[in-house]
C-alpha cells in the first residue's frame, strides 16, 4: 500500500482509522486531507468501488469494541475482518 501526496495532503479515497482517542470511528476521506499520525490509513487497491471503502469502515466502526488501548488496532488485527458485499447493499450505498 502506498499514498499519493498532494501538497502536503493525500489523495482520496481512503478510510482513516483512529488508533487512540475515537478508537474504530473510521471515516471515508473522499477529498484530499492530512491525517494524524495515530490512523490507519486504508489506502484502497485499484478499482476499489467507493462503496465497498464505505462498507468496510462501517464494519471497522461497528467492531470497535474489540479493540482498546490493550489491543490496539493494528493492519493485522484488522486484516482478516470479514467483508461481505451483497448487491443491494452496494445500491442502497449508490443512491445517498
Amino acid at each position: 500500500m502506498g499514498f499519493t501526496i498532494l501538497i502536503g495532503l493525500i489523495k482520496p479515497p481512503f478510510v482513516t482509522v483512529p488508533r487512540t482517542g475515537s478508537i474504530g470511528v473510521s471515516n471515508v476521506q473522499e477529498y484530499p486531507c492530512g491525517a494524524s499520525s495515530d490512523n490507519l490509513l486504508l489506502i484502497p487497491k485499484d478499482g476499489t468501488s467507493i462503496e465497498y471503502l464505505y462498507v468496510a469502515a462501517a464494519i471497522i466502526r461497528k467492531e470497535k469494541w474489540r479493540f482498546n488501548y490493550g489491543a490496539k488496532i493494528t493492519p493485522s488485527r484488522i486484516d482478516g475482518f470479514p467483508i461481505i458485499l451483497e448487491q443491494k447493499l452496494i445500491d442502497r450505498i449508490s443512491k445517498k
